[in-house]
């Protein structure tokens, strides 16, 4: 499946948020944005990965092209 990866721009947390979901959003996963994610991010506000559902645990892969969604 596809999933797009999205930070936070404005908030009141004090670490970045990210949104992780699939086009249809039946996955829907919100959390603190781990430093491997901002890493894979590099500096972009979204970005479309490759990913794997493994019970109740999204596992990222290769980033994918930018979808229309």
């Amino acid at each position: 499946m596809i999933v797009k990866v999205q930070l936070s721009l404005f908030g009141s947390e004090p670490a970045p948020q990210m949104l992780i979901y699939n086009e249809d959003r039946s996955i829907v996963y919100e959390a603190e944005a781990t430093p491997e994610i901002l890493a894979c991010m590099d500096g972009a506000a979204k970005k479309y990965f490759t990913a794997e559902l493994v019970g109740t645990e999204i596992l990222l892969g290769d980033e994918t092209e930018t979808q229309n969604w």
